[in-house]
């Protein structure tokens, strides 16, 4: 529903593709991309709930990097991982290589 309100709320933006993200399983990133056919929008990527790219938080916010900075380290390398895997960096690139100059 998302996808469909922003690629149909203004013809002037040009939606080039999504990134599923907190997928759960097969099951779930099949049922999102069923969803999305209809839009027209391609999936470029697809990457999974994982605990290790989780960010904490407590009753005041986010827990700061200062305090988990071993966490933090590791849990950006896992995203990379997820991102290297889960993502077309070719068609994220070409997309990016066709987008309008802005001024």
């Amino acid at each position: 529903a998302l996808v469909h309100g922003f690629a149909s709320w203004d013809p002037q933006v040009r939606i080039g593709g999504v990134i599923l993200n907190k997928v759960g399983s097969d099951r779930h990133e099949a049922l999102l991309r069923e969803a999305l056919e209809e839009s027209g929008v391609p999936v470029l990527g697809v990457l999974r709930r994982a605990e290790q790219v989780a960010v904490p938080s407590r009753h005041l916010g986010l827990v700061p990097v200062a305090e988990r900075r071993g966490d933090a380290l590791a849990a950006v390398a896992a995203m990379r991982e997820q991102v290297m895997a889960g993502c077309d960096l070719e068609g994220l690139m070409a997309l990016a290589r066709s987008a309008p100059s802005v001024t």
